[in-house]
């Protein structure tokens, strides 16, 4: 079966999102999304993840069938790591971490790497953490530029871009790109909170025995909340960009180095 058989018989018209793999939860395709112009999404082009170190052959054969060129691991490196993800014949790696690497004074982490630090952990108020986080990770501008030039190297597209949850980190760069294409931003915060569809999967794998006991005392109520994915943790994100640098357009044109001829560019490429 072609990728273009594959994609056809994935995606029909009730625009069935969520691809199951055996080793990873929240996998699923950025495609089909409207935009202000009337246009859609590209389906079967950007994929968005929760963790990859377990992938089965199975999963690494689908992939292929998918016709995936790219990985680009947000992770940072004490997670790499500790959980490196497989290597798959014809697909390009790149990490490309979100979270500041020597962010060790700040304080802030993901749910992944808290039980990688430390002897205890102190998550504060439910979401507060994640809130924090969201707010600090507008600023890795360098980042995000680097995401967004990869739209243009269209031999390496489809691309997965992923993290622990497929969350916060995946979920920020999931909405650069998809904002970048026209997409409403409703759209876009219902596109990340789609996360708490997988909360059960995720939390049996994250809320591990050495988490528990890193965490204990901590609020059962704060634990959930950073599995969850709450549209303020998004909005926290997008109001940091407005509030330092303007508007989205403004931190698109004069800080990712993304002009308008490259969004036009960009539209054109994976909207129809």
């Amino acid at each position: 079966m072609n990728k273009l058989n594959v994609h056809s018989h994935l995606y029909d018209e009730q625009n069935v999102r969520v691809i199951p793999l055996e080793g990873a939860v929240n996998f699923r395709d950025m495609g089909g999304y409207p935009t202000f112009d009337g246009r859609k999404v590209k389906w079967g082009h950007f994929f968005r993840s929760g963790a990859l170190n377990d992938l089965t052959e199975n999963d690494v054969e689908y992939l292929q069938r998918l016709g995936i060129k790219r990985i680009c691991d947000l992770r940072r490196s004490i997670e790499t790591q500790a959980k490196p993800n497989p290597r798959i014949p014809g697909v390009d790696y790149i990490h490309l971490p979100v979270i500041p690497e020597n962010n060790e004074k700040e304080q802030v982490r993901q749910i992944g790497e808290l039980s990688l630090h430390g002897d205890k952990i102190i998550l504060g108020e439910p979401g507060e953490m994640l809130l924090r986080l969201n707010r600090v990770i507008a600023h890795q501008t360098e980042a995000y530029t680097q995401l967004l030039k990869m739209l243009f190297e269209e031999e390496r597209v489809p691309l997965i871009i992923h993290c622990v949850a497929g969350k916060d980190r995946t979920g920020v760069c999931s909405s650069l790109i998809l904002l970048t294409l026209g997409v409403p931003e409703e759209i876009v915060i219902k596109d990340f909170t789609y996360t708490n569809q997988f909360f059960d999967q995720l939390k049996q794998r994250l809320v591990t025995k050495r988490f528990l006991e890193k965490a204990q005392g901590e609020n059962p109520q704060s634990i959930d909340a950073l599995i969850e994915a709450r549209p303020d943790y998004l909005k926290a994100f997008l109001k940091e960009i407005e509030e330092h640098y303007g508007s989205f357009d403004a931190y698109l044109y004069e800080n990712l180095g993304i002009s308008k001829n490259d969004r036009k560019d960009i539209q054109k490429r994976y909207t129809v």
